[in-house]
């Protein structure tokens, strides 16, 4: 992920304002990747796997997906209001992927169809067009986040037309409402649509949070103790709505908002703590982990669609000790994996943005 924790100690004076969050940005990249990596290990096992209960405690990790999508965004929004060219800004984010996608993506996508679904698309498959088609998820945060990057000059626009920071808010909380209920609508009129798309749309009001944080971490407006109290009241709002309404609105789309509402709010509670407690921002692993997250989240899909076709057998042995060195060997090999792709790729991505040449490359 691209490094938009630049905000000095020195700038952000008062320890309380939305820019902490942009400070430990990459450390709050690095928390949420290891948060989704143990959380598909955890779902890997088998219920009756005596490791799956050991890792209970990762059960609903998946709201660092959210966590993923609120920080994109906030880092979107630095990069376009210091630099507001369309055409720019979008030659920055495929630059940033396209390496990605061609070393891993096209390669698992192409095993894929030849060894798993051969009925579909090759060219679906790897345009994205399955994840709707065929159910094809593997990648799905991936076409998500291109489709959020395309998305996201038009929500900039409509929400820097308030010419305030609450102007902004409740701009973003309308589209936040419209997603809702179009979520809602298409769980009934399309149920299969939207069982498919469910993983992505419930997403949505996650990112666009991450618009307005970006814009309040920008501006470096003060982080107020009511800003969180109407996160978390938000998180029971939609708690209670997914309770009241249940057969009415889709229990599951709810469940991912109000749950990504409550990691959001943990993140940005962590970026306080680390403030007043004085952490280093620049901390080697979490940073690690963070530059690297993209890397590492692809690498590890790949990894765990591989393990669901020739793996899942090793797990039926009943020694504990054998299930924790596959949890440690599943996780260092994506991590392992995910920063050697890293290595390869960031070349490739100053090359593609012109930060040096192919001879300085070769150097």
């Amino acid at each position: 992920m691209e490094d938009f924790s630049q905000v000095s100690q020195s700038s952000v004076r008062n320890p309380l304002t939305w820019a902490v969050v942009s400070e430990y940005r990459n450390v709050l990249f690095g928390v949420s990747i290891a948060l989704i990596l143990f959380f598909h290990i955890y779902y890997l096992c088998a219920p009756n796997v005596r490791v799956h209960d050991a890792l209970e405690v990762f059960r609903f990790g998946n709201g660092a997906v959210d966590v993923f999508m609120f920080l994109s965004a906030l880092g979107l929004y630095f990069s376009f209001r210091r630099s507001p060219q369309v055409a720019g800004f979008f030659k920055k984010r495929v630059v940033r992927i396209l390496p990605v996608f061609v070393l891993v993506v096209i390669p698992e996508t192409v095993w894929y169809h030849h060894c798993v679904y051969p009925q579909g698309s090759l060219l679906w498959d790897i345009l994205g067009v399955s994840w709707v088609t065929d159910d094809h998820k593997t990648f799905w945060f991936l076409y998500a986040i291109l489709v959020a990057y395309a998305a996201f000059p038009l929500l900039y626009s409509y929400m820097e037309r308030a010419q305030s920071q609450r102007g902004a808010l409740v701009r973003m909380l309308i589209l936040i409402g419209v997603t809702v209920v179009a979520t809602a609508w298409l769980s009934y009129a399309h149920p299969t649509a939207y069982s498919r798309l469910e993983i992505g749309m419930g997403r949505v009001p996650a990112f666009l949070l991450g618009c307005v944080a970006g814009k309040l971490a920008f501006e470096k407006a003060p982080l107020k103790g009511w800003h969180l109290l109407a996160l978390l009241i938000a998180g029971y709002g939609c708690f209670g709505l997914c309770q009241v309404f249940t057969g009415a609105f889709p229990e599951v789309m709810l469940s991912r908002v109000y749950r990504g509402l409550y990691f959001i709010l943990g993140s940005i509670m962590l970026c306080v703590i680390m403030k007043a407690v004085g952490a280093n921002p620049k901390t080697k692993v979490m940073n690690w982990l963070g530059t690297r997250s993209l890397e590492i989240f692809v690498v590890q899909m790949t990894v765990q669609s591989l393990w669901g076709r020739y793996g899942h057998h090793v797990l039926s042995t009943p020694d504990f000790i054998n299930q924790v060195v596959f949890v440690l060997v599943f996780a260092g090999v994506s991590i392992a994996l995910g920063g050697l792709v890293h290595l390869v790729c960031k070349p490739a991505v100053d090359i593609l943005s012109g930060k040096r040449s192919v001879i300085q490359a070769k150097q």
